[in-house]
C-alpha cells in the first residue's frame, strides 16, 4: 500500500486522506509548514486536496487550481476620494 511520508522515519497510510485532519499547536510551531508538506505528499499521490486557511498563510503552488475562501475587499484597488 502507498504511504504518505511525513518525516524521514514516519509515514501515514494513503487511506488517511479519507480522514479529517487538523494541525493544532502554539504559534510558530510549524503547523503551516507541516500542513504544506502533507499537501505535497497528497498531491504527489494524486489525492484531491482542500485547504481552508482563514488567516491567509497559504499560497497556491504553481499549477494548482486556487479558489479564495473569502471574497476580495470590494474597496481594494479603487482610488481614494
Amino acid at each position: 500500500m502507498a504511504e504518505l511520508k511525513i518525516t524521514k522515519t514516519r509515514a501515514l497510510p494513503l487511506d488517511a486522506v479519507t480522514q479529517t485532519l487538523a494541525f493544532i499547536a502554539r504559534k510558530g510551531a510549524g503547523k503551516t509548514y507541516a500542513a504544506g508538506k502533507l499537501v505535497e505528499e497528497l498531491l504527489g499521490a494524486g489525492a484531491p486536496v482542500v485547504v481552508l486557511d482563514p488567516v491567509g498563510n497559504v499560497r497556491p503552488a504553481p499549477g494548482c487550481r486556487w479558489q479564495a475562501a473569502r471574497p476580495p475587499d470590494p474597496g481594494a484597488g479603487r482610488p481614494a476620494r
